[in-house]
């Protein structure tokens, strides 16, 4: 009989594998939008949308959160995707954002198997890894209110978190992180550069997906690391550490360390409240010490690379969810997000150990193919189970009679151009149905204005206020710009009762709109606009200490109502682009209700401007006294500048030891100096 050729036994069991994960999400390719409009889905098309029309990846987005860099609103490189689609095959945006999940969604498995062969595992487990991955969910077995959310045990996590969550940048990051981890096992053993390239790359698109996927990477990366023959070798570390910078290097710009010191600020209180122990420290000291029990252990018995590896990346990511789940120590903010990545992580565990323990450890040989034999039957008969779940989860929907896409329709007709309050949902989708802009939006961690999240949460809450509620409340929405704010009702829809008094506003601000369970409170204001002359004297000067603390508030809003001040006039030119004409007298300056971020500059008559940030977190210019035309523009700064030149260098780099003349020349050059950088670049001879 005639032997199969190496190139069909090396790919059919990959596209099968993912076209049985079509067959499972194929009516995710026609879906466009969703009958449920409560997840978070509606957020990442609306950056996709913003960016068909504005494709501008280190500009100013000015919807969200009185305004923040691109950068912030979110990783960008799945809405990329989404945008590139949606231009390429003419679809909406939202019909290309459900088939590019849909396919990113499909390539997983695929990618875990070829994490597996990358590693040397049999061929055999390793593509049944990647079945296992696409039909169980070890979740739903450990942590028991996982299984009650999707309503069983058999049922599809990675998809209900696809579909009913909306967590198709996590997916894409994981799927990247599979393929970074695959090349980077293939640069430690291989002396060709183009692996510790493309490993970089591959490294800098994860984190450019989602910055959970960057610590799973991390994770991931060390448990890589571990699992070599050579554990203890510097060089290998070296290498790992240079192909690291190298992928910070390429992602600076999308990355910047303004950006990760808000998202580091800001993700301790989003979800939840995460607050690191001595007992946070301790468990990861215990972790470490497992680890290299384990690594002792693994050795001793002589197992390969896929089973140490696997064995370390479930220890990482399994002890982080767990003891979350279960005694309720979060090791990181946000913990029990990583549970997808340890699935994919116990797939390759269960099945590669599982066949190792039969084969070697009992030489048991027939046992192993039983145990292979075994996993391909109940995965048929799992198989209607998940694709009838899945088709339990897709319902297409008409945005037009949702309150989502009707609130925006009302606020773009009735109050163009102007920041309002959007409750839950509508905030998601706000910028998906239109171009609203708010006081909220759809990334809390990406907040630059580090007074927000105070705000936020004495508005909805009114913790403290008593009898005040309102009215505090109304202060800072005056302060921040909002003219217009909507509160669910009592008997509104559950997805935007986020208000514990609905009743707060009743009698102090005037109602305007009532409409499917909400209510649309106008907030006056003297003038149109983002900007304000104020007298020197009510610029704030402190930062609030929570959000009770209005005194620095108050007074700057009876400046901004004083009807004695000069009137100016604020335009938005574009993102990141406004004019503004101003008046002010001597001891006033110019309130500008964006929020503050070194990256902008300004210029009056030719001559520039200082940009300051007052202690609301806002914009504040000084031009002096007479008749001023500004012009703020947003650049990124310095931190701006530095990024992209680091990213054009990092890229130089990559380009050079890509290409083996140059890559020859510049290592003759670099040998008497750095020896030890020839093990990344390759052969100076290669």
């Amino acid at each position: 009989m005639r032997r199969l050729p190496d190139w069909f036994l090396a790919t059919a069991p990959g596209l099968a594998l993912f076209l049985l994960n079509l067959a499972i999400v194929w009516p995710l390719l026609s879906l466009e939008y969703p009958a449920d409009f409560s997840s978070i889905e509606g957020a990442f098309i609306g950056i996709a949308t913003h960016l068909r029309h504005h494709f501008s990846l280190t500009g100013w987005f000015p919807y969200w959160y009185g305004g923040i860099p691109f950068p912030s609103t979110y990783p960008p490189l799945s809405h990329v995707l989404t945008a590139l689609w949606s231009w390429a095959a003419g679809h909406s945006v939202a019909l290309s954002y459900h088939q590019v999940s849909a396919v990113t969604y499909c390539l997983i498995p695929p990618a875990l198997s070829c994490l597996a062969l990358s590693l040397r595992a049999p061929r055999l487990p390793a593509w049944m890894a990647g079945l296992f991955a696409t039909l169980a969910s070890p979740s739903a077995w450990l942590i028991h209110p996982i299984g009650s959310e999707m309503g069983g045990w058999r049922h599809a996590r990675r998809f209900q978190v696809l579909v009913a969550f909306g967590e198709y940048p996590n997916l894409a990051s994981i799927l990247f992180c599979l393929i970074a981890l695959a090349l980077l096992a293939l640069a430690f053993r291989s002396r060709n550069p183009l692996w510790s390239i493309l490993a970089s790359l591959a490294c800098a698109a994860t984190a450019l997906s989602n910055w959970l996927g960057a610590f799973v990477l991390a994770l991931g990366a060390l448990a890589l690391l571990l699992s070599q023959e050579d554990v203890f070798a510097k060089a290998r570390w070296i290498q790992a550490l240079l192909i690291a910078m190298f992928a910070y290097g390429v992602a600076a710009p999308w990355l910047p360390p303004s950006t990760i010191a808000a998202v580091r600020r800001n993700a301790p209180f989003v979800g939840g409240r995460y607050e690191s122990s001595a007992l946070v420290y301790v468990y990861v000291a215990a972790g470490l010490l497992l680890a290299l029990a384990l690594l002792w252990a693994l050795r001793a018995m002589g197992t390969g690379r896929a089973l140490r590896f696997s064995a370390f990346w479930s220890l990482f990511l399994g002890g982080t969810v767990l003891l979350a789940a279960k005694q309720g120590i979060e090791l990181l903010p946000q913990s029990m997000r990583y549970h997808i990545a340890m699935e994919l992580a116990l797939a390759m565990l269960i099945v590669i150990g599982g066949c190792w323990f039969l084969r070697e450890a009992l030489n048991r040989p027939l046992l192993s193919h039983a145990f292979l034999a075994a996993l391909l039957v109940l995965g048929a008969v799992q198989m209607p189970v998940t694709w009838s779940y899945a088709r339990s989860l897709i319902h297409s929907g008409d945005p037009s009679q949702s309150i989502e896409a009707q609130t925006v329709r009302w606020v773009e007709s009735k109050l163009p151009g102007q920041r309002v309050y959007l409750p839950g949902s509508i905030s998601f989708w706000a910028d998906a149905f239109g171009t609203v802009t708010q006081f909220g939006g759809g990334f809390d961690n990406g907040i630059e204005n580090p007074t927000y999240l105070h705000v936020k949460y004495q508005i909805e809450s009114g913790e403290g206020a008593g009898a005040r509620e309102g009215e505090i409340g109304v202060t800072w929405l005056k302060a921040y710009g909002v003219r217009a704010a909507q509160v669910p009702l009592p008997d509104g829809p559950a997805n935007l009762r986020m208000f514990r008094n609905p009743a707060k506003f009743d009698g102090v601000l005037e109602p305007v709109w009532d409409h499917m369970g909400a209510r649309i409170y106008r907030v006056p204001a003297r003038q149109e606009g983002l900007a304000f002359v104020v007298p020197e004297a009510a610029v704030p000067r402190t930062r609030p200490t929570d959000g009770l603390d209005v005194g620095e508030a108050r007074r700057y809003v009876e400046a901004l109502e004083d009807a004695t001040l000069p009137v100016t006039q604020f335009e938005w030119r574009g993102p990141g682009d406004a004019t503004i004409e101003a008046a002010p007298g001597a001891d006033q300056a110019v309130s500008v209700q964006v929020s503050y971020h070194p990256g902008w500059e300004a210029t009056s008559g030719g001559r520039a401007l200082s940009v300051e940030e007052d202690g609301l977190g806002q914009i504040v210019l000084r031009p002096g006294p007479g008749r001023h035309r500004i012009h703020l523009v947003f650049t990124g700064g310095t931190e701006g500048v530095l990024t992209r030149t680091a990213s054009c260098l990092s890229l130089l780099v990559i380009l050079i030891v890509a290409i083996p003349p140059s890559r020859n020349r510049a290592l003759a050059l670099l040998a008497p100096h750095a020896p030890g950088l020839g093990r990344w670049f390759g052969h100076a001879r290669s």
